[in-house]
């Protein structure tokens, strides 16, 4: 499930941009979605994409995959915990699970407890998919 157009103003390169993103099942490099925003705006330069997806993971519409620097939508209609991200790593499709904040309370404890203190709560598990498991 995807999130409709977002209550956020953006430019048109953003706007486009983020329903480039949506269109995927699968996370997109930033150098991917410059290919596929290409077709509209010929002259469109890396910057540019770096610079709409930046704005939009700051406003929450898309998340960064950090293990391999992709990016997806936010399928979340609540931001009450944060994301846990399942990567299959065959088709590459990512689903998103909200983490509950009591299982994000234990997790920032345990890396506390070792002295490391969170700043970040990105949570990616990779595996195969049940379609995938299933060929």
């Amino acid at each position: 499930m995807t999130k409709q157009f977002p209550s956020h103003k953006l430019t048109s390169v953003q706007a486009l941009i983020y329903h480039s993103i949506q269109s995927k099942t699968a996370p997109q490099s930033a150098y991917e979605i410059l290919d596929m925003i290409r077709t509209t705006l010929p002259n469109a330069k890396p910057m540019t994409v770096y610079r709409a997806l930046s704005y939009l993971e700051d406003k929450g519409l898309i998340h960064k995959i950090r293990s391999n620097s992709t990016y997806t939508s936010c399928e979340s209609t609540t931001h009450e915990g944060s994301a846990l991200f399942l990567i299959c790593q065959q088709c590459k499709i990512v689903k998103e699970i909200n983490i509950k904040q009591s299982l994000l309370q234990v997790l920032r404890s345990l890396a506390q407890e070792v002295g490391f203190p969170s700043l970040g709560h990105s949570v990616e598990i990779t595996g195969k998919c049940q379609l995938c498991s299933n060929e």
